[in-house]
């Protein structure tokens, strides 16, 4: 392994599919295959150089960022950008240090995937070789690059959500705790609001028995949440509390210009799986499993959420991935409880759809720009500690 190791922080990217051969294979150093593995994304993240007329998240983040490195924390608390999002100007503020831009994009690609595949290493740790890969794979192919590596602040929200409810709910570490982490996140990115409503429902859905009625509430949510919303801005427009409600609820507007088809289309089937997928464990569940009835709880929340808001592009978009962060380390689980003439059909079924995805995904991401591959191939450890 030490060599493995010493080749991969020499050359990260041409490392990777080693390291994912050797995470799917090996029990042992599994966690120092994940670091390796996110090391090669964090330096394709590192060599994604937009222009300036594509409109991608990460040149609206080089911009805070350089207005973050002018600010004090004292004049950011008093800013309209700033003011509510002070967790998201410290990073800002420490990353206007560094000596290269490109380190932001490296960085919380790096942090995010570690901490999403650290929990899928944990909870696949039992399974099979050809599970343990195929859950990877999934992952890699079906979760954002994009996301991570220009999306930033809310990609990272999600890890740290993720990780934190793993400690909490599946450890058992943690618990009061992940509530301080939860709210703190809200000072990351606004959409983490919604996380902690869903955090709640789940806490709602472990103590009934009929989550069948509450799931078909949050099915429809977004059919009556115009309504309500309209009530609490006229009848109580002085509450500094409905203030937030209203700026929640109208976070994110429709974007016609953002919809894609295909990804909509790609997104709806694999939510729909993930549903059937948690349904199923849920139904078979035992009180000896080592994922508790709460992690389901939340992961059948969030994808209830989400299809409630399948009229919004832009929520449906981003909470799926959120769905899929969840779900996706749940695969081994499912996998163990098929009868095993479907294990075949579903785990060559889930296989090939994850290719086709990769492939469609992949296609994209090439549409923007990066740079030279010489220049992503010989990227190493040194060349990212240089630009710090």
């Amino acid at each position: 392994m030490s060599i493995i190791f010493i080749a991969t922080m020499l050359m990260p990217v041409l490392m990777l599919p080693a390291n994912l051969y050797f995470y799917s294979t090996r029990k042992r150093n599994r966690t120092v295959c994940v670091v390796l593995i996110c090391l090669a994304l964090a330096v394709l993240a590192f060599h994604f150089r937009p222009l300036t007329s594509q409109n991608t998240d990460i040149l609206r983040h080089w911009r805070q960022m350089e207005r973050a490195g002018k600010l004090t924390f004292a004049k950011a608390a008093d800013s309209d950008a700033f003011s509510s999002l002070m967790s998201y100007f410290t990073l800002l503020k420490v990353f206007s240090y560094a000596e290269s831009k490109y380190l932001l994009a490296a960085f919380t690609t790096f942090i995010g995937y570690f901490m999403c595949l650290y929990v899928t290493s944990k909870m696949d740790h039992a399974a099979k070789t050809d599970i343990r890969f195929l859950t990877i794979f999934t992952f890699l192919s079906c979760v954002s690059f994009l996301g991570f590596c220009s999306g930033i602040r809310q990609y990272l929200t999600f890890a740290i959500f993720l990780l934190t409810f793993y400690t909490e709910s599946i450890k058992g570490k943690f618990k009061k705790g992940a509530w301080v982490v939860y709210v703190l996140l809200t000072t990351m990115h606004t959409s983490a609001g919604f996380l902690v409503v869903l955090r709640v429902i789940c806490g709602i859905f472990n103590r009934v028995r009929r989550v069948s009625a509450f799931s078909v509430f949050l099915v429809f949510w977004s059919f009556v949440q115009e309504q309500v919303v309209g009530f609490l801005a006229t009848n109580f427009s002085g509450s500094h509390f409905v203030k937030k409600v209203v700026e929640l609820s109208g976070f994110y507007e429709e974007n016609p210009s953002a919809f894609v088809m295909p990804n909509y289309i790609w997104r709806f089937v694999f939510l729909a799986f993930c549903t059937v997928m948690v349904a199923f464990i849920m139904k078979n569940h035992k009180e000896t499993d080592r994922v508790p009835k709460k992690y389901l709880h939340l992961v059948l929340a969030t994808a209830m959420f989400t299809f409630g808001g399948f009229t919004s592009y832009d929520l449906f978009a981003r909470f799926s991935m959120f769905t899929f962060l969840l779900a996706i380390p749940l695969i081994p689980m499912f996998f163990e409880k098929l009868h095993r003439k479907s294990k075949r059909l579903c785990y060559f079924g889930l296989l090939s759809f994850s290719g086709a995805v990769l492939l469609y995904n992949v296609n994209g991401y090439l549409d923007f720009n990066f740079s030279s591959l010489y220049d992503i191939i010989f990227t190493n450890i040194f060349t990212l500690i240089g630009a710090i």
